[in-house]
């Protein structure tokens, strides 16, 4: 765990994309990364101060996900999906063999909640594959946290994410699941 000083973007900011290609690296932060290795595909998640971002590849197709402010210049070609991230939604679309579906939860929480909840999720970093504190912008404010857990289960791909931004007392949870035909 390492905890460094800056403050996330405001949840009211960000959108989740997802494109029919491989992002360029230099697009997206890398402040954390993990490799999934499966016999159907290989992939990518990485951590960054508005979210994750993730990139999956198969012999078939290539596949980016990303969590990023709406300012953020981002590639329109390929782009199959644009969410604002707002209140709940769940999403699906087919493309190459490939059907992914998201779904993610916006939800503010009153302070003792969040601060409980963001106990609980720092807890838990040890049952996670992929686990950031960013510091917190006061002693009195909990850091912000994001912490991912996927599952492979044949050529399916299920990836929990949880990012706390403190400063609004939200917590965004998205569900990917990505399954090649």
């Amino acid at each position: 765990m390492t905890a460094v000083g800056f403050a996330r973007p405001s949840v009211g900011e960000l959108s989740i994309r997802v494109f029919r290609k491989r992002l360029h690296p230099e697009l997206m932060e890398d402040l954390a990364s993990a490799k999934i290795s499966s016999p159907h595909f290989s992939a990518d998640v990485h951590l960054c101060a508005s979210g994750h971002w993730l990139t999956i590849e198969s012999d078939r197709t290539h596949t980016s996900e990303a969590i990023s402010s709406r300012l953020q210049v981002m590639p329109r070609q390929h782009r199959e999906l644009d969410l604002v991230l707002r209140g709940g939604r769940t999403q699906s679309v087919c493309f190459d063999g490939l059907q992914y579906c998201v779904a993610f939860q916006v939800e503010q929480l009153p302070p003792d909640v969040f601060v409980e909840l963001s106990d609980e999720l720092a807890l838990d970093r040890h049952h996670a594959d992929l686990f950031r504190s960013y510091g917190g912008s006061s002693r009195l404010t909990p850091p912000a946290l994001s912490v991912v857990k996927y599952e492979l289960v044949g050529p399916s791909l299920s990836l929990h994410a949880f990012h706390t931004f403190p400063e609004e007392r939200i917590i965004l949870r998205t569900q990917s699941l990505i399954e090649l035909a």
